[in-house]
């Protein structure tokens, strides 16, 4: 046994690679002119550091408090004293108090009643070694003297990938739904009603579990064109279609970040009666389309036309434009549902954020319907026509990451002059414009993806419009 789990001496990375050169004559241009690659391999990776981070608020060793807020009526706390304040019992204001847990140093036999309820990140018994399978299937041909056109399938698989989960959800949603004090003390619902948890909630309020049962897969077909300079021009054209899909694109991710504003993640409730019914889903990443053209084309002198041999060559010489050009199709976004009404998380769940409950999800009703900002005079990116909440203590149906955002649609150029006055003596002027057609590019992460929010759907955010920048450096 190592620190965390099982040792697996039998992981093995076998490594597969060839490389080929036809003749096939027209076909493939001749000798030297095209090449076939492909390749195959497994390979291990240590998981994150961060994960280690998270047991160091774990008793004896140390403690979290919210103050009053650790009371099971989640009372409201004084000014004078964090660990008093009033609070609703059977409908009454009522003055609470719960004993300062600080100062507070750890003894041999620590008491832990002190930490109660817990909320605690452990490690899966058989947490074990994440991997992953790259393969790859390239086709390259030389166009000309300084072109070479490629076109391939690349994909991977990812498994034992980390994923943090609860292991102590409510596991009486129905119960609470039909107790109207249950549903008013939801967010600290295994202190106030211990019984509705696999293991006593006032006791133990949260165990996050870090286990290695996530998988990833990811597909996609590139082409590239890269043109060599040659008669002063040179580019690169690059295109890919791709899918990415996981349960977490990441530790951090899926058990830190999420949906609210932006929607990034699945800071989310995973079933916790269906464990098979994993978040598995578009990954944070998921670009489906992306191309971009980058480019310089050194502009002739026009001293060499006809009849402008008059023109000085600090004018006419040492011109150049160059510019990177990008269209993608957006990335995913997660719907959530801050009401929670599926009764199975609390304000002490460990993960998906210390302190906070995950989100649960809504229910999908209907089409995904995508309007436009600019003109529904709303700032509306998707309608909430295609949700409604769940009811109290049943689980929502919305997959992960299942809306997207904007894409990208950027223009960035630039004009350079390039003028020489000794041998050892030159002075460089750039004109640089960035998003030169100053078009509208949505930021992603202002979209309120929260059903429960008056804003859900709203775009808030844009990045940043047209920017021209000059700049001059001398070289001597």
């Amino acid at each position: 046994m190592n620190a965390f789990g099982t040792t697996h001496y039998k992981d093995v990375g076998p490594r597969l690679g060839f490389a080929y050169s036809p003749d096939w004559g027209k076909i493939t241009g001749g000798p030297g002119k095209t090449s076939i690659r492909g390749g195959y391999g497994i390979y291990y990776n240590r998981f994150n550091e961060e994960t280690a981070l998270q047991t160091q608020g774990a008793p004896p060793f140390a403690i979290l408090s919210t103050g009053i807020g650790d009371a099971p009526f989640g009372a409201s706390p004084t000014f004078a004293n964090p660990f008093a304040g009033y609070a609703m019992v059977g409908g009454v204001p009522t003055v609470v108090s719960i004993p300062n847990k600080f100062p507070y140093a750890p003894a041999a036999s620590p008491n832990f009643s002190v930490t109660e309820p817990m909320s605690i990140s452990v490690y899966d018994p058989n947490i074990t070694i994440p991997y992953a399978e790259n393969y790859s299937l390239t086709i390259q041909r030389q166009i000309g003297a300084s072109s070479v056109v490629s076109v391939g399938y690349v994909g991977a698989e990812g498994h034992r990938l980390l994923v943090p989960h609860e292991i102590n959800p409510g596991i009486n949603p129905a119960g609470c739904a039909a107790n109207p004090a249950c549903v008013k003390a939801a967010l600290i619902q295994p202190a106030a009603f211990p019984a509705n948890f696999a293991y006593p909630g006032n006791i133990i309020a949260s165990i996050g579990e870090i286990s290695t049962i996530g998988n990833s897969n990811y597909n996609s077909f590139q082409a590239s064109w890269d043109k060599r300079l040659s008669h002063g021009l040179q580019f690169l054209a690059a295109y890919t279609w791709s899918r990415s899909m996981d349960d977490g694109s990441g530790f951090e991710n899926s058990g830190f970040n999420g949906g609210g504003f932006g929607g990034f993640g699945n800071t989310r409730s995973i079933d916790p009666f269906n464990e098979k019914l994993r978040d598995y889903g578009p990954s944070i990443y998921d670009a489906r389309n992306r191309f971009v053209l980058s480019y310089v084309y050194q502009i002739p002198s026009v001293r060499h036309f006809s009849g402008m041999h008059w023109m000085p060559s600090r004018v006419s010489d040492g011109w150049q434009i160059s510019g990177i050009t990008t269209f993608q199709s957006g990335f995913p976004l997660d719907v959530v549902d801050s009401a929670l009404p599926s009764l199975t998380d609390s304000f002490f769940q460990f993960y998906c954020t210390p302190g906070f409950a995950c989100w649960d999800v809504p229910n999908v009703t209907g089409p995904i319907v995508y309007e436009n900002p600019k003109t529904n005079g709303t700032n509306q990116w998707v309608s909430e026509s295609a949700f409604s909440a769940p009811a109290l203590g049943t689980q929502g149906n919305a997959g992960r990451n299942i809306l997207r955002g904007p894409g990208l649609n950027n223009w960035d150029f630039s004009i350079m002059k390039d003028t020489s006055f000794t041998e050892g003596t030159r002075l460089e002027v750039r004109f640089e414009f960035f998003n030169i057609f100053n078009h509208t590019q949505f930021d992603p992460a202002g979209i309120n993806t929260d059903i429960n929010s008056s804003s859900f759907g709203q775009e808030l955010f844009a990045h940043d419009p047209r920017l021209i920048q000059i700049a001059g450096k001398f070289y001597f």
